[in-house]
């Protein structure tokens, strides 16, 4: 009982971590944890064994208490997967985009139920918080029953989803780039940066394609800077069309253009020996005038060697 608590308080201030169970009366564990918490201590809440609890646990919510709502939550979902799913996200308030990550962690931490069933029904929900997290549990999980679902994500007037539709794309892997451009092209020029920035992440799976590379090259001159920094290194990552475009960038009137290139360029010849690396592509010698047309521009002085 919590007055027998208050008697061993001495334990409790000596001790870093706190472990409880659900075993002893609940009065109990919410009582040392909300003094646990007030000493700055680590609870641990261990839902073990007594999943009959579930309906009790969210009884004694309190949300202005964050750090025990949350053990509570963490317990929940231990204890039944996503059966209280929905009373946790109505608790934690199921239009404020804040609580994503919070919510997102709690279903990472569902590791034997199949959780598709409950983000098919958000999926095919109007709440725009629920899809989200829908898309981004399942792409985490590398779900492919994901997929059919992308084309409406982004092509949706909401940017939350949008997202998320990219990030399917890029978490998944599965499509080739002859669906993935025509599907997304749309969104080169979202009026979103967010938008434009995951959409040249999600060209990363176009290495081939001419059309995905010109992109993000007209990408690198981007407004925004981690829309100009994710095609660039997207553009790397391209391997010998990619590094072609981002050496031609570095002519280019955008001085952000030019600047966020030569970093990513010379970040890689000075610390991975890229000029050694590339030696063999076929346009090595058009890649090395570009980079050292540019170098003389700046320095006065060829400093690449081959």
């Amino acid at each position: 009982m919590p007055i027998d608590i208050n008697d061993t308080l001495s334990v409790l201030e000596s001790s870093d971590f706190i472990l409880l169970q659900l075993e002893i009366p609940l009065e109990t564990v919410f009582h040392v944890a909300e003094t646990a918490f007030k000493k700055k201590k680590k609870v641990i809440l261990n839902p073990a064994p007594a999943s009959h609890l579930s309906d009790e646990l969210l009884k004694n919510i309190d949300i202005k208490n964050q750090e025990l709502s949350y053990i509570i939550f963490r317990s929940l979902v231990l204890l039944s997967g996503t059966e209280y799913l929905d009373k946790i996200i109505d608790y934690l308030g199921n239009d404020d985009f804040t609580i994503k990550a919070k919510v997102l962690d709690l279903i990472s931490i569902i590791n034997n139920e199949d959780i598709y069933p409950k983000m098919k029904e958000y999926l095919e929900g109007s709440n725009i918080l629920e899809r989200v997290i829908a898309f981004e549990s399942l792409s985490k999980r590398g779900d492919r029953r994901i997929i059919p679902y992308i084309k409406e994500a982004v092509n949706s007037e909401e940017k939350e989803i949008k997202i998320s539709g990219l990030k399917a794309i890029i978490a998944t892997n599965s499509l080739d780039c002859d669906n993935v451009c025509p599907m997304i092209v749309h969104l080169r020029d979202d009026a979103d940066w967010e938008v434009r920035a995951f959409f040249a992440k999600s060209l990363s799976i176009c290495s081939h394609c001419k059309n995905a590379i010109n992109m993000l090259k007209e990408m690198t001159e981007d407004s925004n800077y981690l829309v100009r920094f994710n095609s660039s290194e997207k553009l790397f990552e391209m391997g010998e069309l990619g590094l072609i475009a981002l050496s031609e960038v570095l002519s280019s009137d955008d001085n952000y253009a030019v600047d966020k290139v030569w970093s990513l360029i010379n970040r890689e010849m000075t610390l991975y020996n890229l000029m050694d690396k590339i030696k063999e592509y076929d346009s090595f010698e058009y890649i090395l005038k570009n980079i050292e047309d540019y170098q003389q521009s700046i320095t006065g002085g060829d400093l690449v060697n081959e």
